[in-house]
């Protein structure tokens, strides 16, 4: 608005405005202008304006719960960087947990989306002392593949009580998804 007040205040009446989109100038300010600034035109001369519209902004896909690979690719055709970082989680390796802009928000073209890839890896959890159904229920939301090894009678537990998880193998760490952990469980002795 203010190089075509600028240009009116000359005497110049004849102008075209069109919008691009740009980088590296501001929306509303001039990209360029025909012919050149300090030219001399005649009163009548058609003047052409090309105001920036700012920078380019596209819907950013959804590739949460792809393969790194795909998502990373579907981000780059659709105009993004792609930046990686891993956390443990009960996804198997590669998979994408988030993204940094959420999908369907517009973000500028060329900027960089940030994926949470999973490592393969978590954290096994403790379930010693748990009922065999909540330990093999944990150990499936974590990723793992429960397995009942031993189920041997505890002469110190009361007859009615519920069978418990005496001990697990591995017992703790990090472990890879879909990895096997043995549950040894202990059950009260019949009643009389």
């Amino acid at each position: 608005a203010d190089a075509r007040q600028a240009l009116r205040d000359a005497g110049l009446t004849r102008i075209t405005v069109t919008k691009e989109f740009s980088d590296t100038v501001a929306a509303g300010k001039v990209l360029s202008q025909t012919p050149p600034e300090g030219t001399e035109v005649a009163p009548d001369t058609d003047i052409a304006l090309v105001i920036s519209d700012g920078a380019e902004s596209t819907t950013v896909p959804n590739v949460q719960g792809d393969d790194f690979t795909s998502a990373q690719s579907d981000l780059q055709k659709a105009g993004f960087d792609v930046s990686k970082q891993e956390a443990d989680s009960d996804q198997p390796k590669g998979t994408v947990l988030s993204q940094s802009v959420p999908a369907g928000q517009k973000a500028k073209t060329g900027s960089t989306v940030v994926l949470t890839v999973a490592t393969g890896f978590n954290t096994v959890p403790n379930t010693v002392g748990k009922t065999p159904e909540d330990a093999q229920s944990a150990l499936q939301d974590a990723g793992f593949v429960p397995q009942v090894g031993t189920n041997t009678e505890d002469p110190t537990m009361t007859p009615g009580d519920p069978d418990i998880v005496s001990s697990q193998s591995p017992s703790n760490g990090r472990r890879q998804v879909g990895g096997t952990i043995t549950i040894n469980v202990k059950h009260a002795p019949a009643g009389p």
